[in-house]
């Protein structure tokens, strides 16, 4: 295992290699996945300027928080008080408002685990930073496998207070370097899918409608014109799927091209998909394209969207969650 570090420009960027050719370059800008690669083929995009990384508001690669999703009018109601959080969405809270966990500088360390290096980046917030209630201190800890295409990432956060918390990493996956994915062919272990209001507020877990119905494989392109997808707001897939009950072991997604597989594990009981639909035209990627609509596929695992209650964390109790991708050659099973 090889570990690069690069300082240049006061923003932290580390890239770690396996014995398999498998590379995550990481940064400090947002705790987040700039790239992965195996054996030079691009799996993920994101904007291949720098500067334009770390400020755009794709969100790419990085850890999202305290809140992943959308909450109304930017109030958060939690243990019987209303906290007015800062809105980054017209008048909602996205993804934990203007100045969340993604758009700000973390600490960069380098634990050991088995003797294998593990980036680790640890951040602290104040009891209202961003209206959220409750002091938190988070960490990310990114574990490369040695001997195979597997990244598993550990989201971790403790506060000594209850606080709701909805972190999950906002990777856009595009195996081998296609113009888009709507090619690919994606699977989930789910049967239900949430409902939204005209402001993409959740309101409710229903049945997959067809176009919505991952539980075989489909190609992502296949059913992204129906009319539910294309005559709303969000213009092709940009929902949450309640996963089916599951061991952390057993992927509850896939995606392939044909040549590549990705399988995603986690622990998260749900998994919001989005495709790429507002894209920033023309931008250059990581993987040598230029953004277009649905350049690639964001797969987030996310607690029940809204349900601060079940999001609390326990008083003094670590808040952990567990995320992994593993890449193999090859035609999904």
């Amino acid at each position: 295992m090889t570990i690069e570090r690069n300082e240049n420009g006061g923003y932290g960027l580390t890239t770690i290699t396996n014995a398999v050719g498998f590379s995550l370059t990481l940064s400090d800008f947002g705790a987040g996945v700039v790239e992965m690669r195996w054996d030079g083929l691009p799996l993920t995009i994101a904007p291949k300027d720098r500067e334009t990384y770390f400020h755009s508001d794709g969100y790419f690669g990085k850890t999202v928080g305290r809140i992943a999703g959308r909450i109304k009018d930017s109030r958060l109601s939690f243990a019987n008080k209303t906290y007015p959080l800062s809105p980054n969405e017209g008048p909602n809270c996205l993804h934990g408002g203007p100045h969340g966990l993604s758009m700000k500088m973390w600490r960069f360390s380098i634990d050991y685990r088995d003797g294998s290096p593990v980036p680790t980046y640890s951040l602290d917030e104040g009891d209202g930073e961003g209206g959220f209630p409750g002091p938190v201190s988070f960490r990310v800890r990114y574990h490369v496998s040695e001997k195979e295409a597997r990244l598993e990432t550990h989201l971790e956060a403790f506060s000594p207070v209850a606080t709701p918390l909805n972190l999950t990493t906002h990777a856009y996956f595009n195996l081998g370097g296609s113009p888009n994915v709507l090619s690919h062919e994606f699977w989930v272990n789910a049967h239900e899918v949430e409902t939204y209001d005209a402001g993409l507020i959740p309101q409710g877990f229903v049945a997959c409608p067809d176009c919505l119905d991952f539980s075989s494989p489909h190609r992502v392109g296949e059913r992204i014109g129906d009319p539910i997808l294309s005559e709303g707001r969000t213009k092709g897939y940009d929902h949450c799927f309640r996963l089916a009950a599951h061991p952390f072991a057993a992927p509850v997604a896939r995606l392939s091209n044909g040549a590549l597989t990705m399988e995603l594990c986690t622990d998260a009981p749900c998994l919001q998909v989005y495709s790429d639909n507002y894209p920033r035209l023309g931008l250059p990627l990581t993987n040598g394209r230029n953004e277009e609509k649905n350049a690639g596929l964001a797969l987030e695992p996310v607690a029940v969207p809204n349900d601060f209650s079940a999001m609390a964390t326990i008083p003094g109790r670590p808040l952990f969650r567990r995320i992994a991708y593993r890449f193999l050659k090859g035609k999904a099973k």
